[in-house]
């Protein structure tokens, strides 16, 4: 809260020099209010405790900081896979993926929302591990892949990786998580193997 705040005092401070110097134009439009009015709306919704003025901001304020502040703000799943499944801004989506404990949904923007970062975001929060198996197995992403072989403890999994992957970083992060000690064995002695 403290950080937000001297954030926005700052943004003000230099908001206000500009306007200054703006104010000296006979088009000025006093938008100065305006981003103070937008400020003390901020800090009274970080305090707000009513669900439903919550809600109305997620789903009908123009001002996607508001927005962004009141889906932190926000339990409703409902409303949040909504906004994951619905909304145009990434920004607010990807807010929402880390606020959602729906794993159906995480794993449907795992497997097809083409923005990469909305997909890392939901793989972190995923717990399937038969989805963890596929992305580390059949993905072309390589920071997907590796992100997934990070997220596993089968190691099944990561000795076909050792084995058996051509994508050298992700072999490595492989063998930086088994615990087969034939295997590191086998790699110490015979690395060409391997690799």
């Amino acid at each position: 809260m403290k950080n937000i705040l001297i954030i926005l005092i700052c943004g003000y401070l230099l908001f206000s020099a500009t306007m200054t110097i703006q104010a000296q134009s006979k088009d000025f439009v006093d938008t100065d209010s305006l981003f103070v009015d937008n400020m003390l709306r901020m800090i009274a919704l970080e305090k707000t405790t009513d669900q439903n003025v919550i809600r109305h901001i997620i789903l009908n304020e123009k001002d996607v900081r508001l927005r962004m502040i009141a889906l932190e703000r926000t339990d409703d799943q409902n409303l949040i896979n909504q906004i994951i499944l619905n909304e145009q801004d990434t920004r607010l989506r990807k807010i929402a993926i880390g606020r959602t404990n729906d794993q159906n949904v995480i794993r449907h923007i795992v497997l097809n929302e083409k923005d990469r970062v909305l997909r890392i975001t939901a793989l972190e929060r995923t717990t399937d591990q038969d989805l963890i198996r596929n992305i580390v197995l059949k993905e072309e992403d390589t920071r997907l892949r590796i992100l997934a072989l990070e997220k596993t403890n089968d190691q099944d999994l990561i000795r076909h990786i050792i084995l058996n992957e051509k994508d050298r970083v992700l072999k490595i992060k492989a063998i930086e998580k088994t615990d087969d000690q034939d295997l590191i064995k086998q790699i110490i002695l015979n690395e060409k193997a391997c690799f």
